[in-house]
């Protein structure tokens, strides 16, 4: 049985040119349509609401890995950034990491699985992907995007770290955000 992960506002929400109703769904892939096969194992929060300048230029890095299940399927983390006012623009660029075994932004492939993969090896962000098209903003001032992962053998699934001793280091998924952001919202 195949499961969506659609998030659903809980109040009228007019800002931004958005008008969302309280029993309307908001898919969690900036594509306009829900993610199958979720499995929610982390969630990161990053509070930028402090700080103080109108377009932020950073980068972020998340981790998490789970031990695999006999079925396979996907590990996922929830991002979740505040900002300190309303969203104006925005791009945001997966610049590097490891994922085990086959990583994902939403439904942006990033880290291809490894053709030859040795014991302990795992995909690589080869090149930085603009994965702006998987962020969703919410409420004019919050953006939220789904960093996934897929196992393919039955050992772990995530990024960046491993249960597995003797690996070579993974690198967690690291973000590059650059935000225009207006005012405060009222």
């Amino acid at each position: 049985m195949m499961k969506s992960l659609i998030i659903y506002s809980v109040m009228w929400i007019s800002c931004c040119g958005l008008l969302v109703g309280a029993n309307d769904p908001l898919p969690l892939s900036g594509s306009g349509t829900a993610l199958e096969d979720v499995h929610i194992v982390s969630k990161d929060v990053i509070d930028s609401t402090k700080v103080d300048k109108n377009f932020i230029d950073d980068y972020t890095e998340h981790s998490y890995v789970m031990k695999a299940d006999p079925q396979g399927g996907y590990a996922d983390q929830f991002i979740e950034r505040f900002f300190p006012g309303l969203i104006q623009s925005m791009k945001v660029t997966i610049v590097s990491g490891n994922a085990d075994d086959v990583g994902y932004v939403g439904k942006i492939l990033v880290a291809p699985e490894n053709p030859l993969p040795a014991y302990g090896e795992v995909s690589e962000v080869a090149t930085p992907v603009d994965v702006t098209s998987e962020v969703n903003v919410l409420g004019c001032s919050t953006a939220v995007l789904l960093l996934r992962a897929k196992d393919t053998r039955g050992v772990e699934k995530g990024w960046g770290s491993s249960h597995i001793p003797d690996v070579r280091p993974r690198l967690p998924a690291k973000f590059h955000w650059e935000v225009n952001v207006g005012p405060p919202k009222k």
